[in-house]
């Protein structure tokens, strides 16, 4: 590398024109070791890939529907709602005031339906899963 380099240093310095100093490169074919393994290891990481893909996927998100007592307003269901997307693994929470209710959309990796019940029972409210 360093004699190409300091080669065409030289031909700049000489006064080449831009067409002069450049050097077509030539690649020679790898051996068929070095070919097998690189065709191993593409495999390799395209299973990989693959397994990442299908094992790193739930189905769907779990759904978990509770109802509240002690909800006295609509902040009361605003301020559930904020805990529950606090919590780690909710990925979406509907609080119905009126309906004195919670739907719970959880990662079951992440969270549990205990762990939700929790959140809200924090908060002073009592919980219990609708059926």
């Amino acid at each position: 590398m360093t004699q190409w380099r300091s080669s065409l240093l030289r031909r700049i310095l000489q006064g080449s024109s831009a067409e002069d100093t450049f050097e077509v490169m030539e690649f020679r074919p790898l051996s068929p070791g070095l070919a097998q393994t690189m065709r191993r290891a593409l495999l390799l990481c395209a299973l990989l890939l693959a397994a990442a893909t299908v094992f790193g996927q739930d189905a769907k998100p779990a759904t978990v529907e509770v109802t509240i007592s002690g909800m006295h307003c609509d902040g009361c269901a605003v301020g559930i709602t904020a805990m529950l997307k606090r919590t780690e693994g909710v990925l979406k929470a509907d609080v119905s005031f009126e309906e004195q209710r919670a739907t719970v959309d959880y990662d079951r990796a992440k969270t549990s339906v205990e762990k939700i019940i929790e959140t809200i029972e924090k908060l002073g409210y009592k919980v219990a899963i609708k059926k």
